[in-house]
């Protein structure tokens, strides 16, 4: 295998971000580079093991000094992303949550959504370093990458045939771990006044189901929570209500792009669904004029009854001639011509930084870690607490396959390069993959 300069690219959801990152990873394959990309724990525990390359991490949260500067030690050089940023409504909390004291020392760029993020750091010494790019998750909205969700839209509709999908964004108030309760932390992630008109509106969004159901009896309707919340009382009401399921499978796109109907409340799947020129429903019975009230206005109906849903709804108002506005532009970066994922890989033309190769016995040595992780990872399972702390984290995760991101792969490859690439995966985790173009060497 030649020697490569290596990209380690990390995720926290797959079900959000992996698409988007595996378009970033296609586009590295083509400039020759070696990639590996891995859920965040995970990848984060052996890049020590790995040789020196280009991280591309998903933020700067608090707690992440210590591990930038292990990794400047071993001759890493560091980029990031930030997942959570496009949906703050308080820049004091996005500071003191998302963005490590000093983490400027440590990394090279830190690659924004858009204005709006900008606008969240001034005050900050890292937007010294920063750099406006956009985010893969949403070029993968655009043609013509978003025709890589057709055929799973396709077969969701052939097997549920018209159906409503309610997206539920309220994991803040409505814990998938017990013993994570938000509103009893020191280091809230959302205003107390946010918190609370979060609970209010969780209970209007547990009665929608009932009220739809009286109006469309023969409607399916599909309820999909937040990857960090709770399922459970949501499928007590699926069972009240005929023809109802709660899934939360995959990414939502291929969802949006198959419903009838999005009903959802100041959820990123709004402003997805806009930019997959699908307007959708913003269900907000406190819709005033908050930070995002402006921009769901733009993005969605706003429908602050149930009588105004069924209206709507009846009405299947056919979206005509929807355009990026300067308002999703200070969002996401929408109306660039510019595609982040090359903007963010070409940011690394010029990186003085040495190829390496990986080779068979490394592989061997890291999934001989995985088997001893596994074996201890069974006896810290005895414990209640680490029990819920699995289910709430394998939520968060989601699912993929290797098939899938091998299909992936293959038609992005296609798309950039308008032809397929050859290409390797091997496994040095549960869920990290190596990814290159040749075999391996001894």
């Amino acid at each position: 295998m030649n020697k490569k300069k290596i990209i380690y690219i990390i995720f926290e959801n797959a079900n959000r971000e992996l698409v988007g990152k595996l378009l970033l990873g296609t586009y590295a394959l083509i400039k020759n580079y070696h990639v590996v990309i891995g859920e965040k724990n995970e990848l984060r525990s052996i890049i020590k093991y790995l040789p020196p390359g280009i991280i591309i991490e998903k933020a700067l949260r608090k707690g992440s000094n210590k591990r930038f500067n292990d990794w400047k030690k071993l001759g890493h050089e560091i980029y990031s992303l930030d997942e959570e940023a496009l949906m703050y409504h308080d820049n004091k909390i996005y500071l003191n949550q998302n963005i490590d004291y000093n983490i400027n020392l440590f990394i090279n760029i830190f690659f924004l959504w858009s204005e709006k993020h900008k606008k969240m750091i001034k005050n900050n010494k890292v937007k010294k370093k920063s750099k406006i790019v956009g985010n893969p998750r949403i070029d993968i909205l655009k043609e013509p990458f978003r025709q890589i969700y057709d055929f799973k839209a396709k077969k969701l509709i052939e097997k549920h045939g018209d159906f409503i999908f309610i997206s539920s964004r309220f994991g803040s108030v409505n814990r998938n771990n017990p013993f994570n309760k938000l509103q009893d932390s020191k280091s809230m992630i959302t205003t107390k006044s946010y918190f609370n008109e979060s609970t209010k509106l969780l209970n209007y969004f547990y009665d929608l189901p009932f009220e739809l159901r009286k109006k469309f009896p023969k409607t399916k309707i599909i309820i999909r929570t937040h990857p960090s919340e709770s399922d459970k009382e949501w499928k007590k009401i699926a069972k009240k209500v005929t023809n109802c399921e709660v899934i939360f499978q995959g990414s939502a796109i291929p969802w949006i792009l198959a419903a009838k109907k999005v009903i959802h409340n100041r959820d990123t799947i709004g402003l997805e669904s806009w930019i997959l020129k699908k307007k959708t429903i913003c269900f907000d019975p406190f819709h005033g004029s908050g930070l995002h009230d402006k921009l769901f206005k733009k993005v969605c109906y706003i429908c602050k009854s149930y009588s105004d849903v069924n209206k709507l709804i009846i009405k299947n108002k056919k979206e005509k001639n929807i355009k990026y506005s300067e308002l999703d532009h200070w969002y996401t970066n929408s109306r660039s011509k510019d595609l982040s994922f090359e903007k963010i890989i070409n940011s690394f033309d010029n990186l003085d930084i040495k190829k390496h190769n990986l080779k068979f016995s490394n592989l061997i040595f890291l999934n001989l870690i995985n088997i001893l992780k596994k074996f201890l990872m069974f006896f810290k399972l005895i414990n209640k607490k680490n029990r819920y702390f699995k289910f709430y984290s394998d939520k968060k995760v989601g699912d993929f396959t290797r098939l899938e991101i091998n299909d992936n792969i293959k038609k992005f490859s296609k798309i950039i390069n308008k032809k397929k690439i050859n290409f390797k995966m091997h496994s040095i985790g549960k869920r990290v993959i190596f990814i290159n173009e040749e075999s391996l060497t001894n």
